[in-house]
């Protein structure tokens, strides 16, 4: 039996990326400027995330647009509106 290839997590050039996907990845890098991995943690786990943030960041392009509404959500109940204020 030929081996499986191993799983693309990351899009490649020319690879199609769900809109949600680029939001997602998106918002990750500017809650990792804010948050804790810890508090990164829990803000995923109250969005319904059982992976941990290496695992859901691996795979973040692929997000469907539930999943982002649902941390989204849980980014302006942590954060706020801190969370859409020009850095300097």
């Amino acid at each position: 039996m030929p081996e499986e290839a191993p799983r693309q997590t990351v899009p490649q050039a020319g690879e199609a990326v769900h809109p949600a996907g680029v939001f997602t990845m998106i918002l990750l890098r500017s809650l990792e400027e804010q948050l804790t991995v810890d508090e990164l943690q829990a803000l995923l786990e109250r969005a319904g995330e059982t992976r941990t943030v290496a695992e859901f960041k691996e795979s973040a392009a692929s997000t469907t647009i539930e999943q982002f509404s649902r941390l989204r959500h849980e980014a302006n109940l942590t954060v706020g509106p801190a969370l859409y204020r020009r850095r300097r």
